[in-house]
């Protein structure tokens, strides 16, 4: 009864058990178009003593409109009932590719990056890669032998009003677009995600930052890093505090004497 207490208030007025679950996004399964191989729509009634047997499964979520998926949580029928054998997988059955969207149109991809099943008993959170956009999330059985499943709450928001994801900004909006050229972009060059994670406030992803010298951008659009070892530092232009020699003083393999910038 405890577990049933805490779902109904996922889905029902707020509370900080709300605000944990949905970390600020939506819950998607009650705006679903159809789910098929569910027609009595046990997997989003909010009624745990009911459960969907895995001979059922595949379980496809299907919305009219793209949709940003941000995690999809699965609920056994109680506490101590297994929830293990799982696997989540997205598809975009859209006509066009959205800017900065990660996965193919119709292509289902994994939801983690890792394509993990689900383990343990109770409940199991699938936290999926960035910049998922999805018109379905299939939910497969890959466990041995058969198992249930009672409740599955798709966690996001409308492709539209979903954040860039890290590394990308949006001037206008911070969130992606389902029209051309008017979605996320990758920070330009020189410049870095200030966000350390993504979260659902699209004001955060309205601009990059540039980094601060003597720092640059590697591998990622997440951080500002100083050059490894082997690696010197490079600044041209022609602002006054721009005065790299053009034949530096080493003072070791890596190390450049710079007064300015320091």
């Amino acid at each position: 009864m405890l577990k049933l207490f805490s779902l109904l208030f996922l889905f029902g007025t707020a509370s900080a058990d709300t605000n944990k679950d949905l970390n600020g996004f939506e819950n998607l399964s009650g705006t679903t178009a159809e789910i098929i191989n569910d027609s009595d729509g046990l997997l989003k009634n909010m009624n745990l003593e009911e459960e969907v047997s895995s001979d059922a499964a595949p379980f496809t979520f299907e919305w009219w409109e793209r949709q940003g998926i941000y995690k999809v949580i699965l609920y056994a029928t109680t506490a101590d009932s297994t929830i293990a054998g799982w696997k989540v997988y997205v598809n975009d059955t859209s006509a066009q590719k959205s800017d900065a969207q990660y996965n193919n149109l119709t292509e289902e991809v994994p939801c983690t990056a890792g394509n993990n099943s689900s383990e343990g008993t109770d409940s199991y959170e699938f936290v999926c890669q960035e910049r998922l956009a999805a018109t379905e999330v299939i939910i497969m059985w890959e466990g041995s032998g058969s198992g249930g499943l009672a409740e599955v709450v798709v966690v996001g928001k409308t492709w539209a009003t979903y954040p860039c994801g890290l590394g990308y900004y949006n001037t206008g909006t911070g969130t992606h677009s389902d029209t051309a050229r008017d979605g996320c972009k990758v920070c330009d060059d020189g410049s870095h995600d200030a966000r350390t994670d993504f979260t659902s406030d699209p004001e955060q992803a309205k601009a990059c930052t540039q980094c601060a010298a003597p720092t640059v951008i590697l591998a990622d659009k997440g951080t500002c890093v100083k050059c490894p070892a082997g690696q010197e530092y490079y600044a041209e232009g022609d602002n006054g505090d721009c005065n790299y020699p053009a034949n530096p003083e080493r003072a070791s393999d890596n190390a450049v004497a710079v007064t300015d910038p320091s």
